[in-house]
């Protein structure tokens, strides 16, 4: 698998775009609805895609999206992961673990970000785990309209990188967090 990283959403070749496109609707299906692009990922998010091929066929793929968020009067610069997948019949092979490792890198070695989350199925944890995210039950992330707000049913997973970051980790902890209109 080669991995290559396309800075924005027009950076991203159409082969390797509608594929994502593709897994998405096929694996997001409930949430994505009838979702047909024009991008993998909204621009409002500043996409990058991490992208593991086998010649011009994808294997494995994660998006790297941010935003603003704020929590506990302060604004943090947030990365996360977005619409992570290995093709079915590829998976348990390493793929994705590289895939995550370098998405995480590059959201590390940003410089700009401050925390960064990402929403998962209940038992990955381990799987993100391994690359350094952190599992945080007990932190309810809530999505929709501010006034009122629904809590995200997935498990979330968060790095704290920056050391802003760092001393208010507590202040995430057993806390309810607007993340914004939608997940990523």
């Amino acid at each position: 698998m080669k991995i290559r990283v396309f800075a924005s959403n027009a950076d991203l070749p159409d082969h390797l775009r509608w594929q994502i496109i593709s897994m998405i609707r096929i694996h997001w299906h409930r949430t994505a609805g009838d979702y047909i692009g024009p991008q993998a990922l909204p621009d409002a998010w500043h996409p990058s895609h991490v992208v593991g091929t086998a010649g011009d066929a994808i294997v494995s793929y994660a998006g790297v999206v941010r935003r603003e968020i704020e929590h506990a009067g302060a604004p943090f610069r947030t990365y996360g992961l977005s619409t992570v997948f290995t093709f079915p019949t590829l998976r348990r092979r390493g793929f994705g673990s590289r895939i995550v490792q370098c998405a995480t890198s590059r959201i590390r070695q940003a410089g700009d970000g401050d925390i960064a989350v990402l929403f998962t199925m209940d038992g990955m944890e381990p799987f993100y785990e391994r690359a350094g995210w952190q599992a945080m039950p007990s932190t309810a992330f809530l999505i929709g309209d501010r006034a009122s707000p629904i809590l995200h049913e997935a498990v979330p997973m968060m790095l704290f990188v920056s050391a802003k970051a760092k001393r208010h980790r507590a202040a995430f902890e057993h806390a309810r967090v607007y993340f914004g209109e939608y997940p990523w």
